[in-house]
């Protein structure tokens, strides 16, 4: 039961952790695909808060693909 909830849960926590740390090393690449939304559609502030929120998702999300890889190698 804990590797299959691993293998479960490891593919959307790598999605999150990626969609991150692209956020926060490079702004214009998230917009392209809309991880994160762009300059005209959006207000200056929000964007500041959007960039500051991607450094800090990035930081603490790290986590959990790391959590995934643990359950799947059965680690106590």
């Amino acid at each position: 039961m804990q590797v299959t909830t691993g293998w479960l849960f490891l593919p959307p926590c790598d999605l999150l952790y990626f969609a991150g740390a692209i956020s926060s090393f490079n702004f214009q690449l998230a917009q392209q695909p809309g991880i994160q939304e762009y300059p005209e559609a959006s207000d200056s502030v929000l964007q500041t808060v959007e960039r500051f929120a991607a450094y800090r998702d990035s930081l603490t999300s790290g986590w959990l693909p790391l959590s995934g890889i643990w359950m799947i190698s059965d680690h106590d």
